[in-house]
Formats: C-alpha cells, structure tokens, sequence
C-alpha cells in the first residue's frame, strides 16, 4: 500500500462526515482464531481488514452504533491476552507503507508494516532505528502498543523514546496528528497503551546513522555466581550495551555477562544466537521446545564452552537486532502442525534505588528450587527512566528489568508458578517496583493498583475522554486490574 497522499488533511475528518456505505462493514463475517504467543489464551473473533482510513472510521461507527468491542490485531504475538479479542478483531496490515526522510533521519510507516521490512528499507540508506524489537515479524503498530525495548534499552531507553510523532483515529472518528506538542495526553498514553484510545495508522521513528559494514561486537564474562548488578549492568558508556543471561544448575546460579557495540568490520564470527536463521538454527529451537532438557542443555554449553569468556564476537547488525527470530520460526511451525508448547513469561522491574534487585533474583531462585521449576530463559537488563508514558512500567523509575519464562508447565506445576509469579509481584511493590505490563501478568491486582496506580486513574479518565461507550481494546487491562470490582468496591 502506498502511503496515501491526503494524509495531513484527514486530520479534520469526523465520523459525522465519513463515509457510511463503506462494503467492509457488511461484509460477510470471517471468524478466526487466534492464540497467544504463548498459546494459554485462545480466542474467536470476526476479522475486519480495512484498506483506508474511510474503512477504519466507518468500522468504529458501526461499533459504537451496535455495542461491539474492537480489538487491534497485528501479528498475533502478544504474550497474554493484549491483542485477543472476543467480538471483532481489526487487523491494519494493508496499512504497511514506509517512507524514509533521509535528510531528518526518520521513518513513517503504517502500523501493518512489518519491523524486518522497515529495517531493510532504511537499511539501505545508511540508516537505522535506535531501538526496535527483537523479531523481525512484529509489525509497527504492535510495538508502538508495547514501548518496545531492546538490546539497546539501557542506554537509549525504550521504543517510545524515538517516536516522533503518530497518527490515529480516535472512537468518534476524528483524525489526529499526536506528538510531544500535540495532543500530547494521547502521545504519552497511547505508547505502550495496547490500543485502547485509538486506532494508530502511521508512525514516525528517529533514526541512528549507519553505514553498510556496522556490525556488533560482543564481549561475555561468565562467573557461577550472581554478584552486584549495577557493577555488571550500570551504562558506563553511551555506545555499549550491557545485559546478563542467568541459568539455574543444581550448585546455583550461572552468570553470563555481555557487553556489544556497534562497529565496522568485514570478518564476522557470530555468537550463536545471532547467527542468521537457517534449516539447523530451526530444528535446534523445535528440538529444545520438545525436550526442555535440551533447552537446558543448550545453555550449560554456553556457559562452558560457546561464547568463550573475554573474546570478542562480531555478529551482523539485522541478525543480532531480531536475535528471537529463531524462536519465532520454531513456534510459528509447530503452531502449523497442531504443536503448542505452552509459555508463561513475566518480567519484574526492580528499582535500582532499592539496592534489592540481588535479593530478588536469590528468591526468586530459592522459589524455583522449592518448586522444582526450572526457566527456559531467565535474563536481567537495565532500562532507564521513562518518558511520562502512562502504563510503562519504568515511568519515572530507573530499574533491572528481571525476566522469567517457563515452557511446558502444565497442571499443578503451572498452578505453583503462577502462584509464584504472584507472590512475587507483591515482593517487587514492596521494593517499589512494578511488573512490565507487556508480557504475561500474574498477580493480585491490589498490588496492580499500588504499582501504576496515579497512571492507571489518568488512563482511565482518558479513557472516558476517547472512548467513552469502551469500543476498543481486548479487556486485558480490566482484567488485571480488575477495573469492574475496583470499581465496584470504590462505590460502595
């Protein structure tokens, strides 16, 4: 789709004047279903695929005209239920344009856009995003719902940080431009707000510099202990990233610790998880979801003997910024042959003023040996402080984000995980902290509520601001916060 030339003079069009006759409204319902990244939620809704803002206006009236519920779909990779609807799913992907300003160092591309295709447009004008996601599969306005972060977070902080400006509709059909200057309530609320406020078409990201040889080199040290964080994750350097992967073996704890940065060369030699996806990359990452002994096989070789301690690794830039890929692709071909290897993941913000991040992750280890519960991934980086984004969990807070996933869980071992994910929550808001939004959430919404708290009240009066009649979104923010009963309870 080419992006459309009466962009700027949308932004007075108003559902009272949009078009009515639009034939997507009446289109004969298609029914899907659709999964989370994890596979635990599943859901069956009717798919609506606009090709122009008159559709989407046209889409929004007719659900408030009728009661509906619209939820924004992208690439159906949301780890809980943040894009699943039950009533009608509106996919944007027709909406996937991109144009490079090279002079300004931006890009605007529509939300269907795909991240892989966006890197390797602006690729190819010395360019670059100063953060994007880790896959390649994500389209743009998926990020954009989730302040996406990356490698790269600790020192350049998170997606919304280098947006620019977007454009949206909101439920009442207007079209607005919205930036740090306009519409400033919207820009801080709709990044990072899982599509609840509007419908996002366009996008427009700040770029870094590149040139054709800029690779990545990395640097690991490895230690069978935990240490001080700040010691091992603390930015020093504006250019380097900092980030740790943890594994649990029957002594405790291993510690690998990388450091990367960008350069030129010519030579690559690739650490293994970013090595482009290949036939072998593929088979490995189904095998290690089938057997998790060999998920965790695999990362007691690393430990020992893949990277090797205080060598330098140059990796290629596309291949070590969609690291996930792999796993994406494994997933992706068992979903297609009726495989579904469930995933829970939760990712807990611990302040660094706390001085508490060591003693979360010691028990959070004590509570998975107690269990009998071990992670297929379990990494720890720093992020800075925030922007005001309303729902992002490092909003005025700088802390080590404390990540944790276990596949293959089922029946009580499940049930004693997500317990301990709860009890965790309470731990992480008694140092201050908050769970990340973006992944999976288990806790007690209580605990919710202390967390994002003033941030939660100014969403919800936007909220009756925007979308007053609750056209949009999926429901996973009520459900977590258990917005009814709060409610509820705060009348009474």
């Amino acid at each position: 789709m080419a992006r459309p030339a009466n962009t700027q003079s949308l932004v007075s069009t108003s559902l009272s004047n949009s078009k009515t006759n639009v034939e997507i409204v009446s289109q004969a319902p298609v029914m899907e279903e659709r999964s989370s990244y994890g596979f635990f939620q599943t859901t069956t809704s009717q798919t609506l695929a606009p090709t122009t803002v008159e559709e989407v206006i046209a889409i929004l009236k007719m659900a408030h005209r009728d009661g509906r519920k619209v939820t924004l779909c992208g690439s159906n990779m949301s780890l809980d239920t943040q894009s699943l609807g039950t009533d009608i799913s509106m996919t944007l992907a027709a909406f996937d344009y991109i144009d490079v300003d090279r002079e300004r160092k931006t890009v605007t591309a529509g939300v269907g856009a795909k991240w892989g295709d966006v890197v390797d447009t602006v690729r190819a004008h010395n360019l670059f995003p100063q953060v994007v996601i880790s896959t390649r599969k994500v389209s743009v306005g998926g990020s954009i719902s989730a302040n996406s972060l990356s490698r790269w977070a600790c020192v350049r902080g998170r997606e919304g940080t280098h947006v620019e400006s977007f454009l949206m509709v909101v439920a009442d059909g207007r079209v607005l431009r919205c930036s740090r200057e306009q519409h400033a309530d919207l820009f801080y609320s709709v990044i990072g707000g899982f599509g609840t406020l509007g419908v996002v078409l366009e996008v427009t990201h700040r770029l870094q510099t590149i040139s054709l040889d800029t690779c990545v080199e990395s640097v690991a040290t490895k230690e069978p202990r935990l240490g001080n964080l700040s010691e091992d994750l603390l930015p020093t350097d504006p250019e380097e990233a900092r980030y740790m992967i943890l594994s649990l073996s029957k002594k405790g704890l291993r510690k690998m610790s990388f450091r990367s940065r960008q350069g030129e060369h010519k030579k690559v030699k690739p650490i293994w998880l970013y090595k482009h996806v290949d036939w072998t990359r593929l088979v490995a990452e189904t095998l290690a979801h089938i057997w998790m002994w060999l998920a965790h096989a695999v990362w007691t070789f690393s430990y020992f003997f893949h990277p090797r301690e205080n060598k330098t690794y140059v990796s290629e830039l596309v291949p070590y910024t969609f690291f996930t890929d792999g796993n994406v692709a494994a997933r992706g071909m068992m979903k297609r042959m009726k495989m579904k290897f469930r995933m829970i993941e939760q990712t807990y913000i611990i302040p660094v003023a706390s001085g508490k991040a060591e003693a979360f992750i010691e028990r959070l280890v004590e509570m998975c040996k107690a269990r009998g519960v071990k992670p297929m991934l379990f990494d720890v980086m720093y992020l800075p402080e925030d922007e005001p984004f309303l729902l992002s969990s490092t909003r005025g807070l700088a802390g080590f984000a404390v990540n944790i996933a276990f596949e293959g869980l089922e029946g009580q071992k499940l049930e004693e995980t997500k317990e301990m994910f709860r009890i965790l929550t309470t731990l992480c808001k008694e140092w201050g902290g908050r769970v990340h939004l973006v992944k999976n959430v288990f806790a007690d919404p209580a605990d919710l509520h202390e967390m994002y708290g003033e941030s939660l009240a100014t969403w919800q009066e936007l909220k009756q601001v925007y979308d007053p009649q609750n056209t949009l979104g999926s429901g996973y923010l009520e459900r977590i916060f258990d917005l009814n009963k709060k409610e509820d309870t705060l009348q009474a």
